[in-house]
């Protein structure tokens, strides 16, 4: 593992991790009665509805290289404004708050076209969130790797190097910005729900731009001039307690307080309890304020 960081520059190990990796699906296969289980149900519970899109727990446990640095290329920057090849004659877009999310119907989104899917990636960064109909993505691919070959278009993925069981714990709800604790986190995450309860389960967002742009401008101003450690060693330290995986050495890395949109200009506050661990430059008792 790699020492704590004490300075304001990223530990070896960091700059070591930020090479290029596409997440490259592992080659075990998983062998855990629950995997079963799932695919041919029980006597409390059916089978399940898409049994290829079931989560692999490998045996044995896969391990992750270190990721690699990669050139981002954020395809929202350019992208028509009107949507032409999105926002086509019958398709309907429902505001869901004043500032944040929005929910969109009448889009095949496996038909879009290249056009179509970067005016996608700007619609996601003006409305932050969006919400679409199951009919939207019509038959799911058999394949799995149909549905990564759409999301990569995106950026890259990332296979999550933790996994936790729910031995030690009863629900996995905690406010977070995913993997920020990478030196390049993620850009956009896809979150597909194959069944859904009748109530209840719901995810929900907070809209950090507007958060900062609440705050008064002398707050702003100082909350800019900082940076902070953001890191996976808890959540890998969970996993183990809880008898989970760790398939990549935990990672440290060092993002400012407050983030710039490229494609839209906005500025965003970008801490969560979850993976940021202390604002740098400041004393203890000051960051756990913060």
């Amino acid at each position: 593992m790699a020492e704590r960081q004490t300075s304001e520059t990223t530990t070896r190990q960091v700059d070591e991790s930020t090479k290029f990796n596409l997440g490259l699906r592992s080659e075990h296969k998983p062998l855990s009665e629950a995997d079963k289980n799932e695919v041919t149900g029980t006597e409390t519970y059916p089978p399940a509805s898409y049994p290829n899109y079931l989560p692999v727990w490998e045996v044995p446990q896969a391990k992750y290289a270190p990721l690699e640095p990669f050139d981002f290329v954020d395809r929202s920057v350019g992208a028509d404004e009107a949507f032409p090849d999105l926002l086509c004659p019958g398709t309907k877009i429902r505001n869901l708050t004043a500032t944040l999310g929005a929910e969109i119907s009448g889009i095949q989104l496996s038909q879009l076209s290249t056009q179509g899917k970067d005016q996608l990636a700007l619609l996601v960064n003006r409305k932050k969130v969006l919400v679409y109909h199951e009919q939207d993505f019509a038959d799911l691919p058999t394949c799995i790797g149909e549905a990564d070959d759409y999301c990569r278009y995106f950026g890259r993925l990332f296979s999550h190097s933790h996994s936790e069981f729910f031995d030690l714990h009863t629900h996995s709800m905690a406010w977070h910005s995913d993997n920020s604790f990478d030196v390049q986190p993620a850009g956009v995450t896809f979150l597909y729900a194959l069944e859904v309860p009748d109530e209840g389960g719901d995810t929900m967002f907070v809209d950090t731009e507007r958060a900062y742009e609440r705050l008064s401008p002398a707050a702003q101003k100082f909350f800019e001039s900082l940076k902070a450690v953001h890191t996976s060693r808890d959540q890998a330290a969970r996993a183990v307690v809880g008898g989970g995986y760790v398939r990549r050495e935990p990672l440290d890395a060092v993002h400012p307080v407050v983030r710039t949109n490229p494609a839209t200009g906005k500025k965003a506050l970008f801490v969560n309890p979850q993976y940021t661990r202390r604002v740098m430059g400041l004393k203890k008792e000051e960051s756990d304020h913060f």
